[in-house]
């Protein structure tokens, strides 16, 4: 059957009771629809969406980070936490403020001046906004742009309009008028001479003025040639650099192509620091670190001289000795989608007894099932050992012992079994039943931890307005995701036991009721340089984490009624977080984050990645790596927390959540130890 139900485990794990919030009871429901029957268990207080007809719970949403349209929410589940709950006094602080129109009349003037501090004439200068374009614009966008020598700022895929960009006179002076209101708006000088110049976090306030002085700090151009083994220019090769971020860790910035003769070129950048890298099939994978780059260095050259990598190759045998015969097998057994293709890979570790799946994927080959061949050329030396999957199913690995040429022998007792295959149809409706024909549906399937890794599903094209069809699923966990533009969205738990007969879903979308707005404080006063994010009831984050601007302040608009948590987090300090009720009109959350204290968290059974998550002992999320897609490799994470009781959740592909409470205090270190899953 197809069973959406609310992720309780967190919760109860963490010893949250579930409640009834402001004497309100939770409701449940459970539907039965078609031959395979739909099985809907969800709990909220505000319209229930109809499942084949019948009403039942679910998840409203929160604000897109891509077009602004709401994003999914999961305020399914109410959580007590009274030492948490704001009351007036606090939300005071924050004045209410009315949603922004399309153009206030603000408009905002400044002046460009390089990094000698001399005026930047014939620059453009580029505003956005999640108002005026529904993103704002980021440093490495704009050097990728400059990279490949594109004109214009296109806006991106559903965006409701372009950036603003005009051009600074002959005194680096430029002014943007009609804007519209902004608690967050963006700022970028670009330049192919000079590089990119950016200001974030810039409040603009209906009617006003705002002034903003961008200079381009000092900046270094790379430049060099890509040569193969013979000395031979490479056209075409792409070559990515990595830059430091100040904190030792390295952040992807730009990539750039190298031309007929071999050679490329980067816009300037500004960083002291840059890691370039080559790969290419055929070669052995190069990098080059570039190291103190000097504030008067204008230009460094780095080039390539590839070096050829071994190149692996075999038969794929049956047990017998005879050919493997594997695409007729694969045939014969009905696993000829795509998720089962065969996978060549290499690694050091032996596939067999390896803790982690994805150590194993350090090189990938290819399969030729008309043949039965294989082939893989590694990204550097020879791995140790080459094996073959279908699917997640291990069927043939062999020891390479030095060989550049050896026979693998398929196991085909190991082949996964033939998959069950269900149809979903899902119908999204406004309150009134009338399909909306500008709704979407998306579908992710989960494999391991939640979002660790995730595999879109695509519907066929909508056969109705509003109605989405999913032809063939497998069994299997999935979040399903349905929105439209000026609608809050809905967001299921999936699992699908597979069955030949269809299952129809009608899900029905309100409009948002609320919003949220959140000031984050630090030692010193407001901070501009936090990074808010926004929970569902259940502690799991709904979006990326949104930039507080020069006043501290981050807003989201557009969600529904229901429970939420938000937290702050920022370098060198302690996470905060509170839980917060969303209603008709607006409702405010201040947080102050402290120096806290340094605690070393050391996973135990596996390399990773890793998603850390820390919440307090309320259950309220402080820290939380998956509201940005944090994953980490390595032995101990060092993190600042508030002392007092915390609860750690480290999760990792392929093992079993791990949690533990323990006693924040400075400088301890924190053992989880790591179960993989079945055993």
């Amino acid at each position: 059957p197809l069973l959406l139900t609310p992720r309780d485990a967190l919760a109860a794990a963490l010893g949250v009771a579930a409640m009834t919030v402001q004497g309100k009871a939770l409701v449940a429901a459970v539907v039965v629809a078609c031959a395979v029957g739909v099985a809907v268990v969800a709990r909220d207080d505000a319209d229930p969406p109809r499942i084949a007809g019948v009403e039942a719970g679910a998840r409203e949403a929160a604000p897109r980070p891509d077009d602004g349209t709401p994003a999914p929410a999961r305020a399914d589940a109410k959580i007590a936490a009274a030492p948490y709950v704001e009351e007036s006094g606090e939300a005071s602080e924050i004045p209410a403020s009315a949603p922004v129109a399309p153009h206030d009349g603000c408009t905002l003037r400044g002046r460009v001046l390089d990094a000698d501090g001399r005026p930047v004439a014939a620059c453009d200068v580029v505003v956005s906004s999640k108002e005026l374009c529904s993103v704002v614009f980021e440093e490495r966008d704009l050097l990728d742009r400059l990279a490949r020598g594109e004109p214009g700022y296109p806006p991106p895929l559903g965006a409701v309009g372009p950036p603003r960009v005009v051009r600074t006179d002959d005194e680096g002076r430029f002014a943007a008028e009609d804007l519209p209101a902004s608690a967050d708006a963006g700022v970028a000088a670009v330049s192919p001479r000079h590089g990119v110049a950016t200001a974030v976090g810039v409040a603009l306030k209906p009617g006003a003025a705002h002034d903003v002085a961008l200079a381009f700090p000092p900046a270094v151009t790379v430049f060099g040639r890509v040569l193969d083994d013979e000395g031979r220019p490479i056209e075409g090769q792409s070559v990515f650099f990595m830059g430091g971020r100040g904190d030792g860790a390295m952040s992807s910035l730009i990539g750039a192509r190298t031309d007929a003769t071999g050679t490329y070129r980067t816009p300037p950048v500004a960083r002291a620091e840059l890691t370039a890298q080559v790969q290419r099939a055929g070669f052995k994978f190069a990098h080059r670190r570039i190291e103190r780059i000097g504030p008067e260095e204008r230009g460094r050259r780095v080039d390539f001289a590839l070096e050829r990598a071994p190149q692996l190759r075999g038969r794929l045998l049956a047990a017998g000795g005879g050919p493997a015969r594997l695409k007729e097998t694969l045939e014969a057994r009905g696993l000829t989608e795509r998720s089962f293709r065969p996978a060549v890979l290499g690694s050091w570790e032996d596939p067999a007894t390896v803790a982690n799946f994805l150590d194993i994927g350090r090189d990938r080959g290819a399969a030729s099932l008309d043949d039965d061949s294989w082939t893989l050329s590694p990204n550097g030396d020879a791995p140790r050992f080459v094996s073959v999957w279908v699917g997640r199913a291990l069927v043939a690995s062999e020891e390479s012992r030095g060989r550049l040429e050896f026979d693998l022998v398929v196991d085909a007792t190991k082949l996964p079994a033939p998959p069950k295959r269900t149809p979903l149809h899902v119908r999204v409706v406004d309150a009134a039943g009338v399909p909306l024909p500008d709704s979407t549906v998306r579908l992710d399937r989960r494999f391991g931890a939640w979002i660790v890794e995730l595999e879109r599903v695509m519907p066929d094209p909508p056969a109705a307005p509003g109605l989405h069809v999913f032809p063939r699923l497998g069994p299997g966990a999935f979040t399903l995701e349905a929105s439209a533009k000026g609608y809050a969205s809905r967001l299921f738990d999936v699992v699908i036991g597979g069955g030949p007969a269809a299952a129809e879903a009608t899900v029905v979308l309100a409009r948002p009721a609320g919003a949220v707005d959140v000031l984050v404080r630090g030692p010193d006063g407001p901070l501009n340089r936090a990074a808010v994010a926004l929970h569902d009831a259940e502690g799991r984050p709904l979006r990326s984490p949104t930039p507080a601007n020069a006043e501290g302040r981050a807003t989201f608009e557009g969600l529904a009624e229901g429970a939420y948590f938000v937290s702050a987090t920022a370098d060198g300090l302690a996470g905060a977080g509170r839980p917060v009720r969303v209603a008709a009109g607006r409702a405010s959350v201040a947080l102050q984050l402290s120096a806290g204290v340094a605690v070393s968290i050391d996973p135990e059974g596996s390399l990773g990645p890793f998603t850390f998550r820390y919440f307090d002992e309320c259950g309220v999320p402080i820290h939380d790596g998956l509201a940005g897609g944090g994953r980490t490799y390595g032995d101990v994470e060092t993190v600042r927390l508030p002392p007092g009781p915390v609860t750690v959740e480290v999760l990792c592909p392929d093992h079993e959540p791990a949690r533990v409470a323990f006693d924040a205090k400075d400088g301890a270190t924190v053992k989880v130890p790591l179960v993989r899953k079945g055993g």
